[in-house]
């Protein structure tokens, strides 16, 4: 079908073309996205270009033995700790907005947290998130 041909050009011409990074703005907003796997962590930071979203940052991070352990949450805090501790210029300067399927808000606000969630939210009230 020609609708198809066409989506599979368009899909291999978005695939051999090189990713680039885009700069911000002062003051400009962002999106982290968060994706977890049973190994890794993932966070792309996005800028919102006239409903084009643009790459601004991408980081992957291999989990360490003890973090495999983790619940699924604890895993996309914990990427965003990593994320805010590489990136903490873009986290000052910026308000980002994080999208993610976890309900981090709300476990992160939560009177009876403990550990290390306590610190990791300590952390993230210095951000804004």
């Amino acid at each position: 079908m020609e609708e198809c041909e066409a989506a599979f050009r368009q899909f291999k011409e978005t695939l051999s073309t090189p990713l680039t990074l885009t700069k911000l703005d002062p003051g400009e907003t962002m999106y982290s996205y968060v994706g977890i796997t049973k190994k890794e962590n993932n966070v792309a930071l996005i800028k919102d270009d006239n409903k084009i979203q643009k790459l601004v940052y991408f980081i992957n991070r291999a989990l360490q033995n003890p973090e495999l352990w983790y619940p699924r949450v604890e895993m996309v805090i914990l990427a965003l700790v990593f994320s805010a501790y590489k990136l903490h210029p873009y986290f000052w300067a910026h308000l980002i907005i994080v999208k993610t399927d976890q309900p981090i808000k709300k476990i992160l606000h939560h009177p009876d947290l403990v550990g290390r969630m306590v610190t990791w939210a300590i952390e993230f009230l210095e951000y804004g998130l």
